[in-house]
């Protein structure tokens, strides 16, 4: 099922609930085949606390390594419940979190690190803003370029918008796109239709394994975080599912990002631009259902798990 050797998954994580669901679908399958997550944008080391606490529940062992929090250049933007600071916590964290090991590596020195020993063979996840990236980029570009492939949420191909993850950094971006690393894209023109519906949301209810009470948790905080919001988006999950199937086809573009002061972050098609493959169409009924049939065994495995201690 893996579609990659070795895979590094550069995360956000803490603040929209996509990020914890796009682990958990993966924990399953890659417990072979993970080197490390690296964290990334405000507060880096909480949200390693929270990769590390998550993986260790959903038994997987791997290094996770705190990443860069500020952008290269852009401003930080502050979500409307949190106070601007130079850190601020990032709204998922908890002191049950805080002993939760992590690495004393930088981030980007770890994808350096990751690209010099398997090359090729290395697969980076990005759910993130493109920080760390770009900083291994510009600290070794020689070994950054030996990386396989680099599977991106991000971009907003079909209206002129910028998305989250390239407007929080898109100079980040430019220079990963430049990079000349082979880049698949999942934009949020594909990724918003790919809803968590409440009879959902209730289904979670049916996995008490403690990981998953936990996560369905982790859900519940970010509904009410955002009153505003009915529905969760799987951005990230569905982006990642690309490691394991087809749900996502995909073609061939050349773009570039607008680093202009009213257009930052906007993904522009030019035949002046850089290669991407980017998202065109997916299954969202097939995707929903691998998504809750992989919560199912995760659920299984962590209750085996359980019951065995």
């Amino acid at each position: 099922m893996e579609k990659f050797e070795k895979l590094i998954i550069d995360t956000d994580i803490g603040d929209d609930i996509d990020d914890a669901f796009a682990l958990a679908l993966l924990a399953p399958y890659i417990k072979n085949n993970i080197v490390g997550v690296t964290t990334v944008f405000k507060n880096a080391f909480e949200r390693a606390k929270i990769a590390s606490y998550l993986l260790e529940m959903f038994g997987v062992e791997t290094c996770v390594c705190v990443g860069e929090s500020k952008p290269l250049k852009e401003n930080i933007s502050f979500l409307e419940f949190e106070s601007p600071s130079q850190n601020p916590h990032i709204s998922q964290y908890n002191q049950s979190m805080k002993d939760a090991k992590v690495s004393n590596t930088y981030g980007p020195d770890f994808i350096i690190e990751c690209a010099e020993k398997y090359g090729e063979n290395l697969t980076i996840l990005a759910i993130g803003p493109s920080t760390n990236l770009a900083i291994a980029y510009q600290k070794s570009p020689e070994s950054f370029k030996k990386i396989g492939k680099i599977l991106m949420m991000g971009g907003n191909f079909l209206l002129p918008r910028p998305e989250w993850n390239i407007k929080c950094d898109p100079e980040a971006f430019d220079i990963v796109l430049r990079s000349g690393v082979n880049i698949q894209m999942v934009g949020i023109d594909i990724t918003k239709r790919a809803t968590l519906l409440p009879e959902k949301v209730d289904e979670l209810k049916q996995f008490t394994s403690k990981p998953l009470s936990l996560l369905n948790d982790m859900l519940n905080l970010y509904l009410s975080k955002y009153s505003y919001k009915r529905l969760s988006c799987m951005h990230d999950p569905l982006t990642a599912s690309c490691l394991l199937e087809d749900f996502i086809s995909f073609k061939e573009e050349k773009i570039t990002v607008s680093l202009e002061k009213e257009k930052r972050g906007r993904i522009i098609l030019t035949n002046n631009g850089y290669n991407v493959q980017f998202a065109f169409k997916a299954d969202y009924e097939a995707f929903n259902k691998f998504l809750f049939q992989s919560l199912k065994k995760l659920n299984n495995q962590c209750n085996e798990k359980e019951a065995l201690l």
